[in-house]
């Protein structure tokens, strides 16, 4: 019931990592691209407390982790897909899309709440994703609605018309 996760495939040369990834290593690949700031362990640990064990996911290229993404309990209603990040020397080959997807899954197997996540107005390649993958649009702020329009000239025709905050979708 509900709505279709579609199928991850990894590109060929990249892995799902299969034991952990040290806090150094994972902090270095959110901070790589710039868009999430900077990060260290200490940033790393005080923003991780909501991740929900078990939902973090790694892929990783010559045994580097490169792209990452996890579930998050922020709030009871709800889960959070967050921290998705890709290395930008491994941009344009999906993996975005891959570790979204496997966040999807696992937190698709947790019981049943709202699924949603959040970017910021500049990340339109990730929006058009998220938009792609079945997140529909939502209202969370006043600023939201300006702020979007002005988006929209750059999202798909069929989603221009919506205004949104952040994306989300239910089970």
């Amino acid at each position: 019931a509900g709505w279709p996760v579609p199928c991850a495939e990894l590109p060929d040369g990249y892995a799902l990592a299969t034991s952990p990834i040290d806090a150094a290593r994972w902090a270095g690949l959110l901070s790589a691209g710039g868009e999430l700031g900077s990060w260290d362990e200490h940033r790393l640990h005080t923003e991780t407390t909501c991740l929900v064990p078990g939902t973090q996911v790694f892929l990783t290229h010559s045994e580097q982790p490169v792209a990452c993404a996890g579930v998050y309990e922020r709030e009871p209603a709800s889960w959070e897909i967050g921290w998705i990040a890709v290395h930008p020397d491994h941009r344009r080959c999906g993996l975005g899309q891959v570790v979204t997807l496997l966040a999807l899954e696992r937190a698709r197997g947790l019981p049943a709440r709202t699924i949603l996540l959040f970017t910021q107005d500049h990340r339109l390649g990730a929006i058009r994703l998220y938009l792609r993958l079945g997140f529909r649009p939502v209202i969370r702020h006043r600023s939201h609605k300006r702020r979007w329009r002005v988006l929209a000239k750059f999202l798909p025709r069929e989603v221009a018309a919506d205004i949104v905050s952040s994306l989300q979708v239910n089970q």
